[in-house]
């Protein structure tokens, strides 16, 4: 018999809910970030308070973007709540999906434009470099590497062990789940970190928008979630109680098209495949899309759930907040499984079911 999987613990930030062990302040009766009649694209904030950003290093934070910062902060969160010894911890892997990277360069754009400007200009290629070394800020390698959140996540958290970025959308945050799944089904460890950050923003903004027919009311967050996953014989030694066991996961394969923006929804047979009683579902990023999603996932199961309307798109981290999401509904019985359904922006969609713990 195969082990089985749970999911133990975890720590998230949301805009307005920094550093939170509890989903359910995000989920009940909390407003939305953002205002459902601006028709301009929006991205929400996350906003650290002065004793979780005193966790963080000085010289670390001048290289840190928002996201990089969520993700040290909540390994840190995460990894002091639990009793792990320096062994398990040398050992422990770490699995994390990041979004679009890019920051501050599109703040730099006037500076930028204007040195390459002045370097167009001069005759002799020396002083054309030299002009141009203006440009590159000394920290630009480090806030813009790709690795950035994995990387401070496990100098905080001080995870050790095999470690991976997966990226640059929601369907990266599936991958990481999965590979944390699959490392502890091969039987070499107990536990394994899971996590996924979006940095949302004008950048994610331009790098999607071009695969939808429409942009209006375009709405996303940025957000981080860590989790732990574990196995049925970890977590039974240690007499675990709190646990939601993961029973599916599936990517749908799909060939996305790059040419042809279309209006991306859930197909009626992926919703009618579902055995759940409730349905937590991502992928919109505007409220044309979220209409239709919503239609369509109600009509299925009355008991559905997206974190759109108060936080609008979580990217990358999509796939996990909905399992925190999911969380919620078994918490207060309101369902034994739920099936979590996300859609990248591409539209390949990806499953997880979730139950409670039963020995």
């Amino acid at each position: 018999m195969s082990e089985r999987i749970f999911m133990t613990d975890y720590v998230y930030a949301l805009p307005g809910l920094p550093g939170q062990y509890e989903i359910a302040k995000a989920m009940d009766g909390h407003e939305a970030v953002f205002d459902n009649n601006s028709e301009s694209p929006f991205f929400g904030k996350l906003d650290f308070p002065e004793e979780l950003l005193a966790l963080i290093r000085k010289q670390d934070l001048k290289s840190m973007r928002e996201d990089a910062l969520a993700a040290g902060i909540c390994s840190w969160l995460l990894m002091n709540r639990l009793d792990i010894d320096k062994d398990e911890l040398i050992s422990l892997p770490l699995f994390v999906a990041t979004g679009v990277v890019i920051e501050k360069l599109f703040a730099r754009k006037p500076k930028v434009l204007k040195y390459f400007n002045q370097a167009l200009m001069m005759e002799s290629t020396v002083d054309k470099n030299n002009r141009l070394s203006r440009i590159l800020p000394p920290l630009l390698a480090l806030e813009t590497l790709t690795n950035a959140a994995e990387t401070y996540a496990a100098q905080y958290g001080g995870m050790a062990g095999e470690n991976t970025t997966f990226g640059g959308c929601s369907l990266g945050g599936f991958y990481s789940l999965k590979e944390g799944f699959d490392q502890i089904i091969s039987g070499n460890i107990g536990r394994a970190v899971v996590g996924a950050v979006n940095l949302s923003g004008i950048n994610s903004y331009r790098t999607f928008s071009p695969f939808f027919q429409s942009v209006d009311h375009w709405h996303e967050s940025p957000c981080a979630v860590f989790m732990i996953l574990e196995s049925e014989s970890n977590l039974k030694a240690r007499a675990g109680l709190n646990a939601f066991e993961l029973t599916k996961l599936e990517a749908i394969p799909t060939i996305p098209s790059l040419f042809e923006p279309q209006e991306k929804t859930f197909r009626d047979s992926i919703l009618n495949s579902s055995s759940s009683s409730s349905l937590v579902f991502s992928g919109a990023f505007t409220d044309k899309a979220y209409e239709l999603d919503y239609r369509a996932c109600t009509a299925t199961s009355s008991n559905s759930f997206s974190w759109y309307p108060s936080y609008g798109n979580l990217g990358s981290a999509s796939v996990l907040m909905n399992l925190l999401g999911a969380t919620h509904f078994i918490d207060t019985k309101k369902a034994e499984t739920v099936e979590c359904l996300d859609r990248d922006p591409y539209g390949r969609i990806s499953k997880v079911r979730l139950k409670k713990y039963q020995l």
